[in-house]
């Protein structure tokens, strides 16, 4: 393969990437904020068990934007070894770049799911007082 074809591969790749490292931090910053949001104004007095999972909730999405920073970080020194072509070594880092991203993934997932159910207690709890 030539190289205008691998920089025209290369470039649709990293149009895409980019489309998931924006929706993991759109995702992440959304609910981080919304969470703020919530609190302030529907429950300005969460009960102390459902802090837990906020605080978890927060955690895992900060630590997911991080996994998305070191996704793209990888993706780019993959991308660069491919155009030196040293795709041995691309196909490497490419397979470390999966596994993160599919952290990433689990992470949010996660992080979304505890701040659901924090504002799920505190919701049933608002109600039944």
């Amino acid at each position: 393969m030539d190289n205008q074809n691998k920089s025209k591969i290369l470039e649709i790749m990293a149009h895409e990437a980019a489309g998931f490292y924006k929706l993991v931090t759109t995702m992440a910053g959304g609910f981080l904020g919304a969470s703020l949001i919530f609190m302030e104004k529907i429950v300005p007095n969460p009960t102390v068990f459902s802090i837990i999972f906020l605080g978890i909730g927060w955690l895992l999405l900060i630590v997911s934007i991080v996994a998305v920073g070191w996704v793209r970080r990888l993706n780019l020194r993959s991308a660069y070894l491919t155009l030196g072509g040293e795709s041995p070594d691309a196909k490497k880092i490419e397979k470390r770049a999966e596994k993160y991203s599919t952290i990433s993934i689990v992470l949010l997932g996660l992080g979304i799911f505890f701040i659901m159910f924090f504002g799920f207690i505190n919701i049933v709890n608002k109600f039944n007082q």
